[in-house]
């Protein structure tokens, strides 16, 4: 009996299986698979690649790097002039700003960086399981990149300000030193391991040398890797990659045209800049709770798996430790600072660290598989680690919420697929046409230079030396100044008594001060302005006069008489008082007071303070004629330093008034203060504050 005529559905069935096996078919095409990696490799490249996208500005962010790059271009001294955030390659971490000190090294240097990064992320991925997590990996790089802020990023950054996106040479940087130490850990000794594990040396030693955070890494890596050698009883192997790292940080510095006896003074600029970070750095309120929280729980699960893959392995505690150690790092970055910026790049390096993690093997890594423990049978299921992938997205996602809201109700910060394609054609016409792109930058720097021009300090200041008080020192770079910088230029950044000291001893040296200063002294959010940068702020009343005002800046010249080299504060009294406690001034009015506090933390706060941020502390105060009380963030780190409490010097107004006669007298003074905590902060402080008081000497 002959079968019937096939059904409608059935022929579809087997028209759509048809068209599955020819599609699948096609798809095991060798030639085709490998048009694809060639196609995918070629657009990766093509992202990771950086070239200058706009000229720098007088905006924070943007002069800052600007300088990195003419502190190379006029070889400063690093642990001796210079104590910013970053080595002597710091400009290398900003090509995309152009600033035409030495464009085509830093284009160059840049460059090879991300050719690193790329042949170390072409490596482990192809240590990946096929398919899915290596596609999803290099998705990241592009999906991270897309964080903008969308009114400044379509000014095309020419507007003061204004500055686009992410600084993602911290999430790049921090996941180059973490490929670059999981290659160094494998077991191998053939000749091609040996070679290039002595290029990655070389690379991590460079690495260091370009930003502190990556210094902290890359010396923390190194040490975790000797240390496991070492137990392992691998001497050789355990005193070879120390020496060797010590050894490239020795000639990239003396490359960078830095005297090596001025290293132990970077490194000590490092642990200052480090250990003041958390007191200095972090806004007072924090980041919302529910992002907090997320953060945390995101932080937590991804060092979670990462001891549960050392515990299933047994591969050594090197790898765990430098994951725990890079995400924590991560982390603190992103919430010390709260703001949407810092906790956009703690996701962006949680996102590209989560599938190397995941699906990178440790046995390759890291020595021999060992048998898995039976009870941790299901974590070495593939399932295990798409399902944490899938709650680590989520999480991520939901740290990232208010980004996306705000851009999709109109804010300034978003997400936009349309700066991908400004990146990559930008990138795609420096490759084919770099004249007419490095033509096309010099324009829009010298329209930058004509904005911001100061006429009048310019025909002042001449070819002498110049420091900026402010945060804005690219003013003095866009009008051609001979720039004098302090060794820390940034006055809310110099967040250590270590670097304040510093400061004030530049200013204090008739070899160092320079003839200028253009201060540009401003209200900073929630800090107390005084303490930013003080003992500075005290040795120019010693030893500068305002002489003119341009713009709203005031230019101080130094005094034709000697300087004075140390402050002749005299002493006043000391009290102890307590939180909430207002201490009266009536007795000094209209003189200038130096205030010294000192705030110490319960054994709560200290531990609070190392594992997340320093509990906030406020000074109270009222001013004279105003029965409002005023509230700022104190930085507890610096209380002992002092600052000038009466007058309150907030603006460059308070300051040139300060210097004429009867300046004490119209100025705002200080007739009542103390000292205040959030109510569930108490148990983070001890109860007593140490102050004292000092009479400041009027400017001569």
């Amino acid at each position: 009996m002959s079968a019937g005529p096939a059904r409608p559905k059935e022929m579809m069935a087997l028209t759509t299986d048809s068209t599955l096996e020819k599609l699948k078919k096609i798809l095991r095409n060798p030639a085709l698979q490998k048009s694809i990696l060639v196609a995918a490799v070629a657009l990766l490249t093509l992202d990771l690649l950086e070239f200058p996208r706009h000229p720098y500005s007088p905006q924070h962010d943007l002069s800052s790097h600007a300088t990195f790059e003419y502190y190379a271009a006029k070889h400063f001294q690093f642990g001796k002039e210079v104590f910013q955030n970053v080595g002597p390659y710091g400009y290398v971490h900003y090509a995309d700003g152009y600033a035409g000190f030495i464009p085509i090294r830093k284009i160059v240097l840049k460059n090879i960086f991300r050719l690193i990064l790329l042949s170390l992320v072409l490596w482990a991925g192809g240590r990946m399981p096929p398919g899915a997590p290596r596609s999803f990996w290099w998705l990241c790089f592009f999906a991270v990149q897309c964080f903008v802020h969308v009114s400044s990023f379509a000014s095309g950054a020419k507007m003061p300000g204004a500055f686009p996106e992410v600084e993602w040479d911290q999430p790049y940087g921090i996941l180059a030193v973490y490929l670059s130490a999981l290659y160094l850990l494998q077991e191998r000794t053939d000749l091609s391991y040996l070679v290039f594990s002595s290029g990655l040396l070389c690379f991590l030693a460079f690495t260091a040398l370009t930003k502190h955070t990556l210094f902290v890494a890359a010396s923390g890596a190194i040490i975790a890797i000797s240390m496991q050698e070492m137990l392992r009883k691998k001497y050789s192997q355990a005193i070879k990659f120390p020496l060797g790292f010590c050894l490239f940080l020795a000639i990239h510095w003396l490359l960078a045209g830095q005297d090596l006896m001025n290293l132990p003074g970077y490194l000590r600029g490092i642990f200052a800049f480090c250990s003041g970070y958390n007191d200095g750095r972090h806004s007072a309120y924090g980041a919302p709770l529910q992002i907090t929280i997320a953060g945390s729980l995101l932080l937590g699960v991804l060092i979670l798996r990462s001891l549960l893959n050392w515990r299933i392995g047994q591969a050594g505690f090197a790898r765990p430790a430098i994951e725990c150690s890079f995400l924590a790092l991560a982390w603190k970055h992103g919430f010390i600072s709260s703001d949407i910026w810092h906790i956009v790049e703690f996701c962006a390096t949680a996102a590209l660290l989560i599938p190397p993690l995941l699906f990178l093997p440790s046995g390759t890594q890291c020595g021999p598989e060992s048998r898995p423990i039976s009870r941790f049978v299901w974590a070495t299921k593939p399932v295990c680690n798409w399902c944490v992938l899938g709650s680590c997205t989520g999480l991520i996602l939901l740290v990232l919420q208010p980004c996306t809201i705000s851009a999709g109700a109109g804010g300034d910060f978003g997400y936009s697929l349309n700066y991908l394609k400004t990146r990559l054609a930008n990138n795609f016409n420096w490759l084919t046409t770099p004249q007419a792109s490095l033509e096309k930058m010099r324009g829009e720097l010298r329209e930058m230079e004509a904005r911001f021009s100061l006429p009048q300090i310019k025909a002042r200041v001449g070819g002498e030396g110049v420091d900026y008080f402010g945060d804005r020192p690219g003013l003095v770079l866009l009008n051609g100044l001979s720039y004098h910088s302090r060794p820390m230029p940034i006055p809310f950044a110099a967040w250590h008594p270590f670097l304040q000291k510093a400061n004030e001893d530049f200013y204090r040296n008739a070899q160092t001060a320079p003839q200028f200063v253009i201060c540009d002294i401003a209200q900073l959010g929630d800090r107390f302005t005084p303490q930013c940068d003080a003992l500075a702020m005290s040795a120019l009343l010693d030893n500068y006069h305002p002489v003119l005002t341009d713009h709203g800046l005031s230019l101080l010249e130094r005094n034709s008489s000697a300087l004075c080299t140390k402050s002749k504060r005299a002493y006043l009294s000391s009290l102890t008082t307590q939180f909430f406690t207002l201490v009266p001034l009536q007795q000094w009015r209209n003189q200038t007071i130096w205030m010294q506090a000192t705030i110490s933390y319960s054994w709560m706060g200290k531990v609070r303070s190392l594992l997340y941020t320093t509990p906030p502390c406020f000074i109270v105060y009222r001013l004279a004629g105003d029965p409002k009380l005023h509230k700022k963030r104190f930085v507890t780190s610096l209380g002992s330093n002092g600052c000038l409490l009466t007058p309150l010097i907030g603006d460059n107004g308070a300051l040139v008034g300060l210097f004429s006669s009867a300046g004490s007298n119209s100025l705002n003074q200080v007739e009542e203060f103390g000292f205040s905590v959030d109510r569930g902060s108490q148990k983070y402080f001890q109860p007593d504050i140490r102050i004292s008081f000092y009479q400041q000497p009027l400017p001569p």
